[in-house]
């Protein structure tokens, strides 16, 4: 494991808290037995070590979850790439090619 982990809160942040966050921010929506999920995880952990400015918070998302239905999630793992409480842009089940533009996206490159 590399010592840049996501912190997972077991306490679901509200979408008040998300949309008053500046800077830039990557929001993963997933589940910890969900495939898709698991596959991205190291590649994104890769990425996310050239970004230390980008807050990653992973999210452990689930039917009723209020985060998760506010940002629309239907599929996992969904990436919301943010910046001073705005939305860039929102992917399902991305390509790494996304995860890659996104990051710069929201980091100013």
């Amino acid at each position: 494991m590399s010592g840049r982990e996501a912190s997972v809160d077991r306490r679901e942040p509200d979408r008040g808290m998300i949309d008053g966050m500046r800077g830039p921010v990557l929001l993963e929506f997933g589940a910890s037995w969900c495939g898709h999920c698991r596959a991205l995880a190291p590649k994104l952990a890769r990425l996310l070590e050239g970004h230390p400015e980008i807050q990653h918070i992973k999210v452990e998302d689930g039917p009723g979850q209020p985060l998760g239905r506010s940002f629309r999630v239907k599929l996992w793992p969904t990436l919301v790439f943010m910046r001073d409480g705005e939305i860039a842009i929102q992917v399902s089940r991305p390509e790494i090619d996304e995860v890659r533009d996104g990051l710069a996206m929201i980091a100013g490159e």
